[in-house]
């Protein structure tokens, strides 16, 4: 969520003249701040939720409430369900907004092949790493929660 938000800023698309790569430009720009905008916004969520349900258990616990914190970890599963959802739309979205970024900085130099390498480099990593995430999550699903 940081590193969007520094990003955000520092992310300009550029104009163009001719209607067809402005309409594209514009295009571009809005998916950069949405991406952008649900990744601070979700990045937040998940922060504040975990903090929240990580104090009311440990102070559940530090008043010797073990049943108090195994009611409320019981009743809290589906928000962290939620929260790991969410904590999984920060990144990808984070990655959106990064290969964006790229684009438009490529896009403002006068980029050449080795540019274009490296934004595709990073659109392959990203590609990668979605599918491996993926199968973790999966053999999680089917080897720790099949109960």
């Amino acid at each position: 969520m940081n590193a969007c938000l520094r990003l955000f800023p520092a992310t300009i698309f550029p104009t163009k003249k001719k209607a067809n790569e402005k309409k594209f430009m514009k295009y571009m720009n809005s998916m950069f701040l949405g991406s952008s905008a649900v990744c601070i916004i979700s990045g937040t969520f998940t922060a504040v939720l975990f903090n929240i349900m990580g104090i009311y258990r440990k102070t559940a616990l530090g008043m010797g409430n073990y049943e108090g914190y195994l009611a409320f970890k019981l009743a809290t599963q589906s928000y962290s369900l939620l929260g790991f959802r969410s904590f999984l739309t920060t990144c990808l979205s984070f990655i959106t907004s990064f290969i964006l970024s790229l684009y438009a900085r490529m896009l403002q130099s006068d980029y050449n092949i080795q540019d274009q390498l490296i934004l595709m480099a990073a659109m392959a990593l990203a590609l990668i790493s979605v599918y491996h995430i993926k199968s973790v999550i999966n053999l999680a699903s089917t080897l720790v929660f099949a109960s």
